[in-house]
């Protein structure tokens, strides 16, 4: 009768890494998923709240406040105000992954539109 103790460490030994991986993949593009629902949530408390609070002079300057003091690493940031608040902003998400894969994976933009009275 053959030993065949070893061939279940063998295997695990082979499968670790592919697990781990795939658990890395799956956390990244969670990050990636929650950081664009944290940035979707901001947007549209901000564009409520000046709305609510609204100077036509100030719509911009509180937007801009508001959006920058909540988010830290905007990369681009539009605003445009002409009866319809327009909001476009890009930022990164960090993640596992980030220096190997291709960075605009990790690219989050969102653009958001709202018009007023």
């Amino acid at each position: 009768m053959k030993n065949n103790k070893g061939q279940v460490l063998v295997a695990f030994v082979l499968m670790l890494p592919l697990i781990l991986i795939l658990m890395a993949i799956i956390i990244d593009f969670g990050i990636i998923s929650l950081k664009k629902r944290e940035v979707n949530n901001i947007l549209n408390n901000t564009v409520e709240y000046t709305l609510e609070n609204k100077d036509e002079e100030e719509i911009e300057t509180k937007l801009n406040f508001i959006i920058k003091n909540d988010l830290d690493e905007i990369k681009q940031l539009e605003i445009k105000n002409d009866k319809c608040i327009k909001i476009h902003i890009v930022l990164e998400a960090n993640g596992i992954f980030k220096k190997i894969l291709d960075k605009s994976l990790y690219e989050i933009d969102i653009e958001k539109e709202k018009c007023y009275e």
